[in-house]
């Protein structure tokens, strides 16, 4: 730009004018080197249809900042994955626990992969009870209820 040249930011709003007790200034608007513009109008300014994506590149996804610009908030997002392809990359399976809110998807089903079902649980150390009559407690293993049941239905058997 020209030197000594006051740069303002103006908006620009339809309306009926300015009132008697405003205050107004004329704006002139020129290009970087002083050349006027004409034939400026509120059809000119782009609008979300017509604004053109110059320059932009796809990026890792990220979080969107309000510093960011148009096609740098695209490109954050664009690599944006929902359930049908999240990739898992780094996943290796851990032991059950309770998933957390905090946890990221890799962490989710690692928790959650060696979860069992009664199709495929394994009493592991199973052997059975050794206490006549012991009662079933809500703090059993799956093990030690068997253990007390089949004590109970073997003792019953050698009555």
């Amino acid at each position: 730009m020209t030197a000594n040249r006051l740069v303002r930011q103006a908006v620009l709003v339809e309306g009926t004018g300015a009132r008697e007790n405003q205050l107004t200034e004329y704006l002139a608007l020129v290009n970087e080197d002083g050349t006027p513009i004409v034939g400026v109008t509120f059809e000119d300014v782009p609008t979300g249809a017509d604004v053109v994506l110059t320059g932009y590149v796809t990026g890792a996804w990220s979080a969107v900042s309000a510093a960011d610009t148009v096609n740098g908030a695209i490109a954050k997002l664009a690599n944006f994955r929902v359930g049908s392809n999240i990739l898992l990359t780094g996943y290796s399976a851990g032991a059950w626990s309770a998933v957390a809110a905090t946890d990221n998807v890799n962490e989710a089903i690692a928790k959650v992969a060696n979860f069992r079902v009664g199709s495929n649980i394994v009493l592991t150390g199973y052997s059975i009870g050794v206490v006549a009559l012991a009662a079933l407690a809500a703090g059993d293993t799956v093990n030690a209820a068997f253990a007390k049941l089949e004590k109970r239905i073997a003792d019953l058997e050698a009555a």
